[in-house]
């Protein structure tokens, strides 16, 4: 058998042997003629570790490694492991046919007739690395056919893993492409080869991997079509013959999530993205990381939500069944572009459903009844927002309550919370996660009382109304704050007692401290000459505060009083404003040991509103600081906080160009480091009626403002965000 050049060695004994028959016999110079080639490189052949293999000892072919010149040859190659045990035999067409096997090192482990090992069994290789298998007569010059056959030594099949699909797999259904694995064991022999199918019956090449006794077979890249339902399974041959593994079925799923739409809502530097969910009808939606929303400022974000094209990821996440995502802190008056995409378990993602917005303040409209809306009060918790007002669409005055849970975009029914002969006026709330707190003064036992109410799921069923106070005199002008099940209720109150026989307007306060079952006894905060009036109150913590205007000076000033205790106890009162001017109607903040307090002042001549705040929980103040500057007189400010974001709004009748005719509209203002500097003022309401009495309330960085307006007749409440 031809195998390229020829590697001839020489031996010095045999051409001695050689030389001496040429000096007794001439007729052989040819053979001697042999000794002086020069020496040629043999190649080996891969030996088939599995069955026969069937060569020809020709002219042509190597000189024998062991006997040198006139001794022709083949020679094979094959891969060991130490352990692995071997036989093989040998049957030729020509007499006394020789085996030889060399180590990987170049050692002689064996030189046997027709069979390795002599006779029966196996032999067990003992270096690693690749072996030589040398085939030659015993006989030098002669030629002719051969077979090799390779016989099992193992006395067990190779013991076969679970077939796993992989890379892209989820379930009962795998991508396409995917790629296919199946580990295998065999202590006794290595594994040579593997197969795979997917069909069950048809079967290809797969690759082996591994020494013995771990190997893996492994099949990269299988490619079928969409839908195409499979069987998959692995085979894999050593010397103990092939086994094959337990087949699974799987189906192919090629095709990405199916969008759904994507709706924006914009308002005050947010937008919320709600969308209706992707479909898929192979492997489903996966759970985790099912969406991927993208947003960019200049064009819709590239397909499959790729993070390219100067595009900012802003979600990726599993949001069940709400599909909503809220998008906040951007630019007022900026267009937004948004791409949402899906995931499928086996990791397709769809093209994306986009919509885009321009980012502004939105307002709504919130009542439309045939009476007037007026005082309403407004609080928030994430995408909950809810709306307490007065209404006298009944005839007398009862107080009402609207909810959103999606940012204000939606707005369910309007309750009624009060249903008495007298009248409901000047509700405030609270919120602590789903339990809502309201209260109001209600003049039905004759005098006004202050009343409260609560609802503990969100707003959807409330509980009775409780009635906090039963004075001889007038309960009015509540204000409420809530920490954790700590509820603090404060009001002005003109009973004549033993220490207020002029009946002027105190400040008087009460708590719950288990979420408004029970009520502690009432405490007078003031006990003034002048009248305490227009309580505003806030808590965090345990601490207290509670701010109010008071004419003991002489004029009205804002004093503030705190308590450490959660009420229990109370500092003395600490007055805020000196001047000769009328400071009014205060309203209070407070996050951690900031508080912050805004108020109305007509220092300059007409009212302005005025801010103020402490850093150390109420115990120094800053001066005060102006935020407005109109022609017109700025009233009834209301202020809000998180973190270092401070909110404050007002009604302001100045004229301006947008306002020729001088109607209260409602103003904005906001700072963004803690009332150190403050943004520009924005009209908020910018209606041709009269726009009063706003009430702020904030989440996050968005803050939501309501107000009464009668720009399309009688006082509805309108809200912005």
């Amino acid at each position: 058998m031809r195998r390229g050049k020829k590697q001839l060695t020489f031996s010095f004994k045999r051409w001695i042997i050689l030389l001496s028959i040429t000096l007794l016999a001439p007729l052989v110079f040819s053979v001697i003629a042999i000794g002086q080639v020069a020496a040629a490189t043999c190649e080996c052949l891969p030996l088939n570790m599995g069955g026969s293999n069937s060569g020809s000892i020709d002219t042509t072919d190597c000189t024998s490694t062991k006997f040198g010149i006139g001794w022709y040859s083949d020679c094979y190659k094959f891969p060991g492991s130490v352990g692995d045990r071997i036989s093989i035999s040998l049957s030729a067409a020509f007499g006394n046919p020789r085996m030889l096997l060399y180590d990987p090192n170049g050692g002689e482990v064996q030189y046997e007739s027709i069979r390795i090992p002599s006779g029966s069994g196996c032999y067990t290789l003992q270096v690693p690395g690749e072996y030589t298998l040398e085939v030659t007569p015993y006989f030098a010059g002669v030629i002719g056919g051969y077979t090799l056959t390779w016989l099992s030594c193992d006395s067990t099949s190779p013991i076969p893993g679970p077939v796993t699909p992989y890379n892209t797999s989820s379930g009962s259904f795998v991508d396409s492409p995917f790629d296919l694995k199946t580990t295998f064991t065999d202590s006794e022999s290595t594994v040579t080869s593997c197969e795979y199918t997917t069909n069950g019956t048809t079967w290809s090449p797969g690759l082996v991997s591994g020494t013995k006794p771990n190997f893996t077979c492994t099949k990269t890249g299988i490619n079928r079509p969409d839908g195409q339902p499979l069987t998959l399974n692995m085979r894999a041959t050593s010397g103990g013959c092939t086994s094959t593994a337990t087949a699974v079925g799987r189906t192919v799923d090629a095709q990405p999530p199916t969008d759904g739409t994507l709706t924006l809502i914009p308002s005050n530097s947010q937008v919320i993205l709600n969308w209706t969910p992707a479909q898929d009808n192979g492997s489903g939606l996966r759970i985790a990381n099912t969406y991927k929303v993208m947003r960019n400022t200049s064009t819709y974000p590239d397909s499959k939500c790729t993070p390219t094209n100067g595009s900012t990821q802003i979600y990726l996440g599993n949001l069940g069944n709400s599909n909503s995502v809220v998008d906040d802190d951007l630019e007022n008056e900026t267009t937004y572009y948004y791409r949402v995409c899906a995931y499928d378990k086996v990791n397709h993602i769809s093209t994306g459903a986009t919509a885009k917005t321009t980012v502004s303040w939105a307002t709504k409209k919130i009542t439309n009844n045939a009476g007037n809306s007026a005082n309403p009060s407004t609080a928030v918790d994430g995408e909950n927002i809810y709306a307490v007002w007065q209404d006298d669409t009944p005839g007398n005055s009862e107080i009402y309550f609207r909810m959103s849970e999606d940012g204000g975009y939606t707005w369910a029914a309007s309750k009624r919370l009060t249903n008495n002969v007298g009248n409901s006026e000047n509700p405030a709330i609270a919120v602590n996660g789903p339990n809502i707190y309201v209260t109001w003064q209600d003049d039905t036992p004759g005098s006004p009382e202050i009343y409260f109410k609560m609802s503990a799921d969100g707003g959807d069923t409330w509980a009775s109304s409780k009635r906090l106070t039963n004075n001889a005199g007038n309960s009015e002008n509540p204000s409420i704050s809530v920490d954790a099940l700590n509820i603090y209720v404060v009001w002005q109150d003109d009973t004549i007692t033993a220490d207020n026989t002029t009946g002027d307007s105190e400040i008087n306060f009460r708590e719950s401290n288990d979420g408004g079952s029970t009520w502690q006894v009432p405490q007078t905060l003031t006990s003034n000459a002048g009248s305490s009036l227009s309580p505003t109150i806030a808590a965090s913590g345990s601490n207290v505060y509670v701010a109010w205007k008071d004419n003991t000076p002489g004029n009205y000033e804002i004093f503030m009083k705190k308590s450490a205790n959660g009420g229990t106890t109370w500092l003395t009162n600490k007055k805020l404003t000196t001047n000769a001017s009328t400071s009014l109607n205060p309203s209070i903040a407070v996050n951690g040991s900031n508080v912050y307090v805004t108020w109305e002042d007509n220092i300059p001549g007409n009212y302005e509103i005025y801010f103020k705040k402490s850093v150390d929980g109420g115990m120094i103040w800053s001066t005060n600081k102006r935020l407005s500057t109109n022609a017109g007189n700025s009233l009834n400010p209301s202020i809000a906080v998180n973190g270092s974001d401070v909110y404050v709004v007002w009604q302001d009748d100045t004229v301006t160009l947008d306002n020729p005719t001088g109607v209260p509209e409602i103003y904005f203002k906001e700072s963004n480091d803690g009332g150190a500097t403050w943004a520009a003022t924005e009209n908020r309401s910018n209606n041709a009626g009269n726009s009063l009495n706003p009430s702020i309330a904030v989440d996050g960085s968005n803050p939501y403002v309501v107000w009464s307006d009668d720009t399309l007749g009688n006082p509805d409440i309108y809200i912005t965000y």
